[in-house]
């Protein structure tokens, strides 16, 4: 599957390699993102649906010390599983530019209003909801959405568009039907 970083949570956590005695135990740790909320100035990671996104070491074409370099780049991942009860992306490796098969998207209530996710009705069908994080009406969710899928939040249905003519960039887009 291949998935174009749009965005990605406010959390991040590294697991480092055990081994002391290798002299590349931090450069081939492995780092995870997801969602969280900002609660009391501290940022908390406050799932009501957990999950993360999974790059592992330098072999993934991800550079732990610039995350945001992996911001429009398309990368070859695993389909989603479920890994210790939470839903989970593990990026095999980056691609040259290719048309994505979905990606990868964060919002939260300040662009949606919020999402009622206790719906079936709040996302497409194709959506995949890898993490939400919620403390009172604070939420970020990170998603997979194909081209054209959409989300519905309390100020509307916004629906992910490529840009014209190239699959670079997709962001969400309100919609102005009723």
């Amino acid at each position: 599957m291949l998935v174009k970083i749009g965005g990605f949570g406010s959390v991040w956590s590294v697991r480092v390699r055990r081994d002391e005695n290798d002299s590349r135990r931090f450069a081939c740790s492995t780092y995870y993102n997801t969602t969280g909320i900002v609660i009391n100035g501290k940022l908390r990671r406050r799932w009501t649906s957990g999950g993360d996104v999974r790059f592992s070491g330098p072999r993934s074409g991800f550079d732990q010390n610039y995350p945001d370099k992996a911001l429009g780049r398309t990368f070859e991942c695993f389909e989603p599983e479920i890994w210790q009860g939470h839903r989970r992306v593990t990026v095999r490796r980056q691609v040259k530019a290719m048309k994505p098969d979905c990606y990868l998207v964060v919002t939260d209530d300040k662009q949606t209003g919020g999402v009622a996710a206790e719906s079936s009705a709040w996302k497409s069908n194709d959506t995949v909801l890898l993490s939400l994080s919620q403390w009172n009406e604070h939420q970020e969710i990170l998603l997979l959405m194909p081209a054209y899928s959409w989300v519905r939040g309390r100020l509307g249905t916004f629906y992910l568009e490529p840009q014209t003519n190239r699959f670079d960039a997709a962001a969400l887009h309100l919609s102005h039907l009723s």
